[in-house]
């Protein structure tokens, strides 16, 4: 009985001084905070909790038939789930789904939401292993660079449709993507040889279904939607 209740009293290793953890925790590479955030000027801030909150389950390991844990390094995720739990909202959800599809570091397959004829499914994001801090700065960069406030009347709506009906989306997935693969072209200021383009299929995917149109310089030209301030107050 003794020996049962020390087990159970027994501190945990994980900082036992720091009465917040609990027995649960998960792990951050440092370079998260100490470059990424530094490089991702005017990145909304429902980017990272989104990030922190798939990380998290990324991380999470499962258990097969036989009781064994494992790691497949896949979340899975659903609209309701991340406003439930987290209050992360459709429309952010939606643009960072679409960022990461095109970003070198998830595979991300989107899901369907549920009706009355047919059962939902989540969306599964397979983190890339072999994925470095140059693979994220590259990303971030290029994040940065497309949804700048700076950019001003150059800054794009990443979801909605426009009066005519493009949508804003494939436009905004179509500008990250050139932008990921530029910034990897460039190995992003690093040491070291360029990175590989991980986007030239999507990009020419997106070309043949209308999104964009490469001209005779080898350049691409796409239609974008402007961000709306509609309801917005001083």
């Amino acid at each position: 009985m003794a020996d049962n209740q020390a087990q159970q009293k027994a501190p945990r290793k994980f900082h036992p001084q720091v009465s917040a953890f609990d027995e649960h925790w998960f792990g951050v590479p440092t370079f998260f905070t100490d470059k990424l955030m530094r490089l991702g000027k005017g990145i909304p801030n429902s980017f990272w909790k989104l990030t922190f909150v798939v990380w998290r389950d990324v991380l999470k390991p499962k258990k097969n038939a036989q009781g064994e844990y494992f790691h497949d390094y896949i979340a899975k995720t659903t609209f309701e789930q991340l406003w439930e739990e987290h209050r992360i909202g459709d429309k952010a959800v939606t643009s960072w789904q679409a960022a990461y599809s095109v970003s070198g570091v998830f595979a991300v397959k989107n899901g369907k939401r549920h009706n009355k004829k047919v059962a939902g499914t989540p969306t599964a994001w397979r983190y890339n292993v072999g994925a470095t801090d140059k693979d994220w700065q590259a990303f971030i960069v290029a994040l940065s660079t497309v949804v700048s406030p700076s950019l001003g009347d150059k800054r794009m709506a990443r979801h909605g449709k426009t009066d005519d009906g493009l949508s804003a989306s494939p436009a905004f997935q179509l500008a990250l993507a050139l932008a990921v693969d530029a910034a990897r072209a460039r190995a992003n200021g690093i040491a070291g040889p360029a990175l590989a383009p991980v986007n030239t299929n999507r990009i020419e995917n997106f070309l043949a279904n209308g999104i964009g149109k490469r001209n005779d310089d080898g350049s691409i030209d796409y239609w974008y939607k402007k961000p709306s301030h509609a309801g917005l107050q001083r």
